[in-house]
């Protein structure tokens, strides 16, 4: 027996009933749900001290084990009574041993298999054991308890209405999500690869439609990359609240998380080695791996096109991935263009952010209409192809421009209508400041 222990958040001062809701790894008669690295050691870990009283110690601990053991795997049998529904799950876990009797307390047999765990660069190996009621569809498979029933409905719904967006970005499921009840009502869900471990007590299927739409991709598109794994799942939510709402819902998504990616940037400064141990290809900040990866592969969207990037996408295979530059390499072949200075400042350096501003803005009337001449400059160490807005009494219009680190570039615009205001960067872009991308027109300007 593992009784439920929040000593390690309530000793940093988090309320009991809030710990318990964050902390509910148990082993018990009636339920069992334990996660590892991270939460609880139950298979071997070597790795150093680390507490959650000192700052992300706890995250940047775990993420340098995982990167030590990117190619790592492990063999664990699992036993439980024939009474509970065993799931033993992690991304990329199969059953190699099948299953068998051992003899357990009289009267009560236990069934035992063997897992091969890997992927533990990417995922947290976990195990829940309960005895639930199971319903499964094309997508997922859900364990449930009885009074949930609804809840696992909505979510297998879910799932069916995420899977095509999914199979048109990153190729078909290559296993089913694995969802399972958790026993405390109002425990924080949590998801491994393409587990999930959530309460079910949503009735809210658009909710379910984020998380099945991560986990499903999961399941199409594996790499030990922390950065393509999460970061194209993450991608995938953005892609959902796209096709759910509008692009403008998606950038209020990804604008959720603009927030953490700076601040891990601020924080990565005191880093002698930043441009290297804070790259996308070696981060173990889950801001940098999973946030500003989602928007890496969002402005890859807008520069190369949908049709170029999905068959990037849904063509990725982990054997192939043996360089950094695979991505990189397979955007460009179906794309036709030259990426390597975004790579440079986005995947394969931390450069920080973008910081752009509107130089001046001057225009012209030719012919009924009015062209504006906007300069733009970029005063961040990572350069971009942004979009420009400008905005008019009836309507707006939107070009692109690239702009470099740390310089400025022009783009003329020809709108039919009054021009009112000019801004830089629609949201798509992750920038450290935000206060300086738009320029009010004057009526003096547009009578230049």
């Amino acid at each position: 027996m593992v009784p439920l222990d929040t000593t390690r958040l309530t000793a940093i001062g988090v309320p009991e009933d809030k710990a318990k809701h964050s902390d509910w790894d148990q082993i018990s008669r009636s339920f069992s749900a334990v996660r590892g690295i991270g939460y609880v050691a139950w298979y071997p870990v070597a790795s150093e001290a680390a507490s959650l009283s000192n700052a992300n110690s706890v995250a940047e601990a775990v993420g340098r084990w995982r990167h030590r053991e990117i190619d790592g795997e492990m063999l664990v049998d699992f036993c439980s009574s024939v009474e509970q529904t065993q799931v033993a799950l992690a991304q990329v876990s199969e059953n190699i041993g099948g299953e068998f009797g051992e003899e357990g307390m009289p009267g009560n047999p236990w069934i035992c298999a063997t897992h091969r765990f890997v992927g533990l660069s990417v995922i947290v190996p976990l195990f829940v054991s309960a005895k639930y009621q199971v319903m499964e569809n094309s997508y997922v498979t859900v364990a449930y308890r009885p009074d949930h029933r609804s809840g696992a409905e909505n979510y297998a719904l879910a799932a069916e209405l995420a899977a095509p967006l999914v199979t048109e970005w990153f190729g078909t499921p290559r296993r089913k999500g694995e969802v399972t009840d958790l026993a405390e009502p109002d425990a924080s869900a949590f998801e491994s690869g393409t587990v999930l471990l959530d309460p079910l007590t949503s009735s809210d299927t658009r909710s379910y439609q984020l998380a099945a739409v991560h986990q499903l991709t999961h399941a199409a598109l594996f790499s030990s990359q922390p950065w393509i794994y999460e970061g194209a799942a993450h991608f995938a939510q953005a892609l959902e609240q796209e096709q759910l709402s509008n692009r403008q819902a998606a950038l209020d998504f990804m604008g959720s998380h603009r927030a953490a990616i700076v601040d891990g940037e601020k924080a990565a400064r005191t880093r002698p080695d930043r441009e290297v141990a804070e790259a996308l290809t070696k981060t173990s900040t889950e801001e940098f791996y999973r946030s500003k990866a989602m928007y890496v592969l969002w402005m890859l969207r807008d520069m190369v096109g949908d049709a170029a990037l999905k068959r990037a996408l849904a063509s990725y295979q982990l054997s192939q991935d043996r360089d950094p530059s695979y991505v990189q390499h397979s955007i460009e072949t179906q794309s036709k263009r030259d990426l390597q200075w975004f790579f440079d400042d986005w995947v394969y350096h931390d450069r920080g952010l973008a910081d752009f501003r509107i130089d001046s803005v001057a225009s012209r009337s030719a012919d009924g209409a009015s062209v504006l001449t906007v300069s733009v400059e970029n005063l961040g160490d990572a350069g971009a192809e942004v979009p420009i807005v400008v905005k008019m009494a009836r309507g707006e219009t939107t070009s692109k421009l690239e702009v470099r680190a740390r310089s400025k570039a022009t783009v003329r615009i020809t709108v039919a209508d009054s021009p009112l205001s000019v801004t830089v960067n629609d949201g798509s872009v992750p920038e450290s400041d935000l206060s300086n991308n738009t320029y009010k027109i004057q009526s003096q300007d547009t009578a230049r």
